[in-house]
């Protein structure tokens, strides 16, 4: 909680770029919610030890960030949206930069 009121905060102060340069204040803004994203994987797979495991066959393995695809959740638990960020970063659709790759 407090890491998230420190980039909320840093995201405030911030603001007085955003007439200056839109560009420059979003790419900051990006990549402070990046490193705060990045704590939940952590906290998942290093902190709490969460595996996640992808099942199918070589052909659709090969095929995964080369293709366009649409993700749903069951949204049975509370931290569906973590394990699909957690996907996410772990098999790199996500990138450093925020953008995801298709």
């Amino acid at each position: 909680m407090t890491s998230g009121f420190v980039v909320t905060t840093i995201s405030m102060l911030l603001l007085v770029i955003w007439p200056f340069s839109k560009g420059t204040y979003r790419w900051l803004v990006s990549q402070l919610a990046y490193s705060l994203f990045g704590q939940f994987v952590w906290m998942s797979q290093d902190w709490a030890g969460v595996k996640v495991t992808m099942f199918g066959d070589k052909d659709t393995y090969d095929h995964l960030g080369k293709e366009c695809a649409l993700w749903t959740l069951s949204h049975r638990g509370d931290l569906d949206w973590v394990i699909g960020y957690v996907v996410g970063v772990q098999y790199n659709f996500i990138h450093r930069d925020g953008k995801v790759t298709f």
